[in-house]
């Protein structure tokens, strides 16, 4: 009895779990199924369990999104996750969604994966024409702890724009699609990469149109934090877009537990970059996983085993 106890107390604490075929049982926090995230993670699943010398058995994990998955890393309930570099920043530093929380520093990064962009979707039918036309309409601000609520509720603000003056709908992108195509909600928001496939896909079914955010809101939002980029979405990136598309972006990187090993962590962010352009048809849009672009603008530091590799590419990164 008292092996048994040791044996389940170690699973239950222990990051990674070692399996009766000496494979390492490794979890990696994504998004809902399908999305970018989550299909970014079946990538890097195939590719570490394909992989000669890493030996792991891979699970990706749907979750709410950013917010969800830097709780559930921070608490050893994953290895790996996918996290906006801005949603990483506030948790390290008690600020934005998590202040008044004690800061949550139980992960690092291993790369700056790509750019994601604030897609503001409505009916091209609709009268509205301006984030500022959203007042007292219905709109998806993405499912609760989520990047998208997140970026939806910054936006908003900007334009004076809270929970008490919209019908706010915490809805996943499937229901939120579903819901502008019957009418039953305004507008949408989705932190997603350039030409996501669920907007795209939701453009060949109905005609919509895509908001800029004004120049004035815009520049406030960057200017307040340094992790959001002006982004534009190009014209002809969905159906029936003639114009391009001034909005935000944001960066997201592949977090790990800090208590993973060195030489783990350095064989992750290997098979990583071996394996970059088995990326190329999840992010579509003019995607290249590059060593120097992953080692910029991260919020968080670098986990040892990660600098190490950067370090025999010629690159450097923070670590603490």
């Amino acid at each position: 009895m008292k092996k048994l106890l040791t044996f389940i107390f170690s699973a239950v604490i222990c990051p990674l779990v070692i399996t009766g075929c000496g494979e390492k049982e490794l979890s990696i926090g994504t998004s809902f199924n399908p999305s970018m995230y989550h299909s970014f993670g079946e990538q890097m699943k195939k590719n570490m369990e394909n992989a000669k010398g890493l030996k792991y058995s891979v699970t990706v994990l749907p979750t709410a999104g950013s917010v969800e998955n830097v709780r559930m890393i921070n608490d050893n309930r994953l290895q790996l996750a996918l996290i906006q570099n801005d949603v990483s920043y506030e948790a390290y530093h008690s600020t934005g969604s998590f202040k008044g929380e004690q800061p949550l520093r139980n992960f690092v990064a291993v790369a700056g994966l790509y750019t994601e962009a604030c897609h503001i979707v409505v009916r091209a039918d609709s009268n509205i024409h301006k984030v500022s036309d959203l007042l007292g309409k219905a709109i998806s601000l993405g499912t609760f702890n989520s990047g998208t609520e997140k970026n939806a509720k910054e936006i908003l603000n900007k334009y004076d724009i809270s929970g008490y003056s919209i019908v706010a709908k915490h809805m996943n992108i499937n229901e939120a699609m579903n819901a502008l195509d019957d009418g039953s909600i305004d507008a949408l928001f989705l932190t997603n990469g350039l030409r996501s496939m669920d907007i795209y896909g939701l453009s060949g079914r109905i005609k919509i149109r895509l908001l800029s955010i004004d120049e004035e809101q815009l520049q406030s939002i960057v200017n307040n934090s340094p992790f959001f980029i002006k982004t534009v979405i190009p014209a002809n990136t969905y159906v029936g877009q003639t114009e391009d598309i001034q909005t935000i972006g944001i960066k997201t990187i592949l977090a790990v537990n800090r208590s993973m090993q060195n030489e783990e962590v350095y064989g992750i962010t290997e098979n990583l970059f071996e394996n970059a352009r088995e990326f190329d048809r999840i992010v579509p849009t003019n995607y290249n996983l590059t060593i120097k672009d992953s080692a910029k603008g991260i919020s968080i530091p670098f986990h040892p085993g990660a600098a190490k590799y950067y370090r025999s590419k010629g690159e450097k990164v923070r670590t603490e």
